[in-house]
């Protein structure tokens, strides 16, 4: 994909592009990236990096967090533990393609959710 690609109305999960917001610099790299504007489905709405969409480490709004972050983000384990099959399936497929030290509670995240990417 081209680092100039346009993402205005590209869904990420439960986020949709809605407009670009200009650029920063990346957090580590210092390298400028792109911003965009995103409504979630939650009904409110972010500005992300194109590399956090694009990567999947962004796919919700940070007013999402408190809904989910004190159950089982934190207690992602103990969720794990009582998958059904299909969803230890789900589990095993998210996590692969998920990366950094959330990626586990990422995936049980959007398994419980019943969301996939």
């Amino acid at each position: 994909m081209s680092r100039l690609a346009d993402l205005v109305g590209r869904v990420f999960v439960e986020l949709t592009v809605i407009a670009s917001a200009g650029s920063a610099p990346h957090e580590h790299s210092g390298e400028m990236q792109r911003l965009w504007l995103c409504s979630c489905s939650c009904g409110g709405r972010c500005v992300v990096m194109t590399l956090k969409l694009t990567s999947g480490r962004t796919w919700h709004c940070p007013d999402c967090d408190p809904q989910r972050g004190t159950d089982y983000l934190s207690n992602y384990q103990t969720y794990r533990e009582q998958f059904t099959p299909e969803q230890r399936r789900r589990y095993e497929r998210l996590v692969l393609l998920r990366t950094g030290w959330q990626a586990e509670a990422e995936a049980v995240d959007l398994v419980m959710r019943g969301l996939d990417i």
